[in-house]
């Protein structure tokens, strides 16, 4: 549904998202130390948190292209 509406607005195929996750975790300043006290993303910290996450959609989504 992502894809079809993606090429319907005409959208280069790197713009068109091809998974997604909703975590239930919001971002925090003491929880999970994913934002600065200014309330900025760490992004290198965000990254290292949700890697494990983001690896699976990427195998996900190549073993579903190479199918």
């Amino acid at each position: 549904r992502l894809a079809s509406m993606g090429r319907k607005a005409k959208l280069q195929g790197y713009e068109i998202l091809k998974a997604i996750k909703i975590d239930h975790r919001p971002f925090d300043i003491e929880t999970n130390a994913i934002l600065t006290p200014t309330l900025k993303l760490k992004r290198n910290i965000a990254a290292d948190y949700y890697r494990s996450d983001i690896g699976s959609m990427y195998a996900a989504i190549t073993s579903t292209q190479t199918k």
